[in-house]
Order: C-alpha cells, then sequence, then structure tokens
C-alpha cells in the first residue's frame, strides 16, 4: 500500500487543487482526534487519504474502503502531500509505471460488477476465485460469444489475469474484486448460465467466511438457469454450480448443503481431469492428493421462482434528505454519547464506527449489513445534504434494512 511518514503532523491549509486532484476537506475523529480523513476528489470518484498520528510519528495512506484503481491514482495523490510536507521520514512513492496509471476496462468495481449483472446481453458465468486464472482465460477464449466474470480479492492474480486479458485480446472476459457472497444476492432470477468454485479456501476454523453457505447455495439455484421440465435428459441444457476441491471436508459440506435442498440433481465425480489444469491443482496431484467435484444443477423451473432479495433504494429522505437542524443536532448528540450505537439485529447489523468533522460539515464511518458479508461505508454529510461518498453499499437486503435504520437513528430525537 502506498504511504509516506512524517515526524509531525501536517498542516495543509484546505481546500486546493493540484495535479487534476482537489483537495476539498480535513475531517477529525470526534472521539480519537489522532485520526483524520482528508476527502480528495477527482471528477465524480472520491476518496480518503488517512491521517493516523502515531508516538513519534504520522502515517499517510489511502483508507482501505474508499481505495480507487488504478494504483497510480493514488501514488499521485499521497506524492503530492509529500512533496507539501516538511520532516518526511520514510516513504515508497516510487514513480509510477505505465501499468500503474492505465485503468483497465476489464476491471469493474463493486458497483459496476453489480450493473454488469443486471444488464449483460449475453450468457454470462461467474467464477469465483480464479487464482492463476488458467481455467477462466480458457473458458473465455472457447466461448467467445459468451461473457465471464472473475471474482478475486487478491490484487496480484487480478492483474496477472487483466494482463493476459490484454496479450490474448480478449472482450469477453471481466473481473472484480466484489465479495461473491454479496454478488450472488443481487443477480437476477436465471439469468446466470454457469457458477464455477474452484479449490476455494476451506476456511475450517472459520466455516461462516466459506464461498459455499446455506445462503450462496440458495441464491446460486435462484440465479441459474433452469432446464424446462424435470427430465434428467435435459440437465445439460440447465445452468450449474461447479465445485471443485481437494478438501474432502469440504466437499462433504457442500454435498450435504446440496442435499438438503427440496429437489437436487448432482453429479459427482473423482479426480476427473479437466482440458486446463490449474497452479494450484498441479501442486495437488504432484502431492498425489484426491480431487473431488460436484456439479449442482439448477432445479426446473417451478423451483426457481424465488426472487432476489431487493427491495428499496439508499436515499436519505424527509428530515435527512433535507439536512434539517434537528438531524444535526442528533449528530452531535452521537458525538457527545459516550459509545456511538452497535446495534444487532436478527437478519442485520448497524455499526457506527465513526463520526468526523469538519466545522459544520461531517463523515459517518459506518459497518452494516449481513453478519458473515458486512459492508463497509461512509456517510458524506455536506451542503445542507446526505449521500454516501462514492456509491452507497451493495443492495442486499440486510444492507437496507441496516439503512432505514440509520435514518431512523439520525431522525430521533433521543440518542439510542
Amino acid at each position: 500500500m502506498p504511504h509516506f511518514h512524517t515526524a509531525q503532523p501536517q498542516d495543509f491549509p484546505m481546500p486546493f487543487s493540484s495535479g487534476g486532484y482537489e483537495f476539498v476537506a480535513r475531517f477529525t475523529n470526534a472521539h480519537n482526534p489522532t485520526q483524520r480523513l482528508i476527502l480528495v476528489r477527482q471528477g465524480k470518484q472520491e476518496f480518503f487519504i488517512r491521517e493516523s498520528v502515531r508516538e513519534g510519528s504520522t502515517l499517510y495512506k489511502c483508507e482501505k474502503s474508499t481505495r480507487l484503481k488504478p494504483i497510480g491514482i493514488i501514488k499521485d495523490v499521497l506524492g503530492i502531500l509529500c512533496a507539501r510536507s516538511s520532516g518526511v521520514i520514510g516513504h515508497n512513492l516510487s514513480q509510477n509505471t505505465p501499468r500503474q496509471r492505465t485503468q483497465s476496462p476489464f476491471l469493474l468495481s463493486k458497483m459496476q460488477a453489480y450493473e454488469f449483472v443486471l444488464h449483460h446481453q449475453k450468457p454470462l458465468s461467474i467464477e469465483v476465485g480464479f487464482g492463476s486464472g488458467r481455467h477462466l482465460l480458457n473458458l473465455a477464449r472457447q466461448n467467445p460469444s459468451e461473457l465471464f466474470l472473475g471474482l478475486e480479492i487478491h490484487t496480484p492474480s487480478i492483474e496477472q489475469v487483466l494482463r493476459q486479458v490484454e496479450l490474448l485480446g480478449l472482450n469477453n472476459l471481466y473481473v472484480s474484486h466484489i465479495d461473491a457472497r454479496i454478488l450472488l444476492q443481487l443477480i437476477p432470477n436465471a439469468s446466470l448460465k454457469n457458477l464455477y468454485v474452484h479449490f476455494p479456501v476451506p476456511w475450517h476454523k472459520k466455516p461462516h467466511r466459506r464461498v459455499i453457505s446455506p445462503m450462496s447455495l440458495h441464491h446460486a439455484m435462484r440465479a441459474l438457469t433452469p432446464r424446462d421440465d424435470e427430465s434428467h435428459a435435459s440437465l445439460g441444457q440447465s445452468g450449474f454450480l461447479h465445485l471443485r476441491t481437494d478438501d474432502r471436508e469440504y466437499f462433504d459440506y457442500a454435498l450435504s448443503l446440496a442435499l438438503s435442498l427440496p429437489k437436487a440433481q448432482i453429479l459427482i465425480e473423482k479426480n476427473a481431469t479437466l482440458p486446463i489444469t490449474s497452479k494450484y491443482e498441479a501442486r495437488w496431484r504432484k502431492q498425489q492428493k484426491e480431487i473431488f467435484d460436484s456439479k449442482i444443477f439448477a432445479p426446473p423451473c417451478a423451483q426457481n421462482a424465488q426472487k432476489s432479495l431487493q427491495n428499496g433504494d439508499f436515499v436519505f429522505r424527509g428530515a435527512c434528505g433535507d439536512m434539517a437542524s434537528e438531524v444535526v443536532r442528533q449528530i452531535e448528540n452521537l458525538i457527545a454519547s459516550p459509545a456511538l450505537p452497535k446495534i444487532v439485529e436478527k437478519e442485520y447489523f448497524l455499526h457506527i464506527d465513526a463520526i468526523y468533522k469538519h466545522d459544520s460539515e461531517y463523515v459517518i464511518a459506518l459497518c452494516l449489513g449481513d453478519f458473515d458479508e458486512p459492508q463497509s461505508a461512509f456517510v458524506l454529510l455536506q451542503n445542507g445534504a446526505m449521500r454516501y461518498l462514492n456509491a452507497p453499499p451493495l443492495p442486499t437486503q440486510a444492507a437496507l434494512a441496516a439503512h432505514r435504520l440509520l435514518i431512523h437513528i439520525l431522525e430521533s430525537k433521543d440518542t439510542p
């Protein structure tokens, strides 16, 4: 992560503009003044640089949950601040390479990935955790009339696949770092051809982090294209979830979930050979480990009729929409309270992690949504209006419920 250290906090007079960036304001944590956020804009894009005052030094780096691509943007902004700083004691701000300045059109942000699965016009398949990308790249090359979306959280893997997309001249393969468990909740019914989960992390000590779960399997079966009837012969026309793993415990767990479905047709293979071998599979085979496959086919149309969980939006209406004085008063009440609200309901939660202030403007740092797939967000209260920074959370049922609770808190006359 690009960063620089100074011997003491810096006084950057704001607002100012430099290098095509607007440095808007510095917001200070109302409960911890050693933590501050510098709001930066480039066109319609916004992000924060975090200033952390430590004993003997101050660290400047991008706030992780607002980080933009390419990384050259962050390095440019930090370089501007570093050049205006005194007492710099260290940095890793090397000159940007051409690749660090170039935004690949095939790299999708979380919101772009959401829009992509809503509006694609060709058959779409998704691979979760594509790693080296061999399997995903081969699918895209062999099926040029179809679309493919790879989901991965490992940045070097994303960059490696994007380079291959460029070298191979592919125009039907996109990648994103969005959480697959969240995206599955948002895919429209019967709109996904296939879903591939090859060699996922088994998470034996933290099973709630597994890609395959009761909730994700439910949404996969809903999102996959169903067959027209219940005949076994039509399986080849049905969408499927393909799990491939070397971990027998994980395989048995996923199989038990599939067998708990009201209706299930499952193809199981052991030590099957695919046209493309990933580097992980090559490693396991060299160690003579066994490989387990299961293809869980989408149920017939009648079984696939559940709706996706989308109902509402993230607009601030009412008093919050008008930034009435009562809302500002309530925010000040929250700041004055001993602890910020951390509310856990049966199906969702809302944590107000911090409130930052600059004059009469505020930033509210949130963690919200589903317990196993939480989302981070910032609400900006500026120029008499409230909005989420850059883009709202992804519209899962849990996130929407948490948003409504936030509005209730901000409009309440009593501090929760």
